[in-house]
């Protein structure tokens, strides 16, 4: 939370930043703040890089903390990281320096966009193909090169979606290619339509396209929805049914063994199926749990929320998918 002029949360990036309100995530490099021999826990450059693109596309700064020894000397592995990142900014600073928060409202799946007037820096680091996808993106589109050789040109094709910028195969920066794209004015972003179905008529509602009541949010680590610490606190997708029918409903979560016998409601549109959560070995063991099925009365629009009625420990649990797969 923000609390005074600023907002300073401490080794965690925000999902969504803090909107309305200026911030810096203050992390470490290893996973000690002063300087510990015994601590080799060291984060990666690539890490580090990423970091800082993660806190700049949400309109954040990075606050990066570095141990000296008694002596007043930086660790050898410090200086390592901080020249790699250093060299990735002589390259890419105009992609951080000066940029706003990404337009795009939720995490991108591949990587985190930074903007100026006029120009969308795609910051790149985990395609699912040779192409990645700006989802809503209205603008009319120019140019679209790699910032550290404006020379190397990419296409870039309008689609139902939105845009989608073809990529090589392989990234020139495994750490993170900055792609530039032009675009005309403010960047312009359409409200994300619903989820539709699978070829097979089955839904996947991901934790990334949900809506969270605070404090629940999204976890990038994790991809699931995390910090569900109040029961009024709902978690929801906007779907279209095609048809009415019946299906089957499945929940992937994590539960911690200190907040084990939450229970919770899957709801759509009058019907609803109840849960009850058991213990997974921690935070991260993600198991699917069928919950039965449920029947759609109607075709249309129609909203999937996961309602907590009862949490018994200090947290519902971590949610990383909700399934709805067609009876036959």
């Amino acid at each position: 939370d923000s609390v005074g002029d600023y907002g300073t949360p401490e080794q965690e990036i925000p999902a969504g930043g803090l909107p309305g309100a200026d911030w810096e995530s203050c992390m470490t490099m290893n996973d000690t703040w002063g300087y510990s021999r015994f601590d080799h826990n060291w984060k990666s450059s690539t890490t580090l890089i990423r970091n800082l693109v993660n806190c700049a596309s949400k309109g954040g700064n990075y606050l990066l903390n570095v141990g000296p020894t008694a002596e007043g000397y930086i660790p050898a592995e410090s200086i390592i990281r901080l020249n790699e990142v250093g060299r990735w900014m002589d390259i890419n600073g105009d992609s951080i320096y000066g940029t706003s928060a990404s337009p795009f409202p939720k995490p991108l799946p591949w990587g985190a966009v930074t903007r100026k007037p006029g120009k969308l820096y795609l910051h790149v680091w985990s395609p699912e193909g040779q192409s990645v996808v700006l989802p809503g993106l209205k603008n009319k589109m120019g140019r679209a090169f790699l910032l550290s050789d404006p020379s190397r040109e990419f296409k870039v094709t309008r689609i139902a979606e939105g845009a989608r910028l073809s990529l090589p195969e392989a990234l020139p920066d495994k750490s993170d290619t900055v792609i530039v794209l032009e675009i005309e004015g403010q960047a312009k972003v359409a409200p994300q339509p619903p989820i539709s179905s699978n070829a097979d008529g089955s839904f996947v509602l991901n934790a990334l396209d949900a809506r969270a009541d605070s404090p629940a949010r999204y976890e990038e680590d994790k991809r699931a929805i995390g910090y569900w610490t109040d029961s009024r606190a709902t978690v929801s997708w906007t779907v279209e049914f095609k048809t009415k029918g019946a299906y089957t409903v499945t929940v992937e979560q994590a539960v911690h063994p200190d907040t084990e016998g939450a229970e919770y409601s899957v709801e759509v549109d009058g019907a609803s199926l109840t849960g009850k959560t058991r213990a997974t070995d921690h935070w991260n063991d993600f198991r699917t749990v069928d919950l039965g099925t449920i029947r759609i009365a109607r075709a249309g629009r129609h909203i999937v929320s996961v309602r907590p009625t009862l949490m018994p420990g200090f947290a519902v649990m971590n949610l990383r998918t909700v399934r709805l797969i067609p009876e036959q």
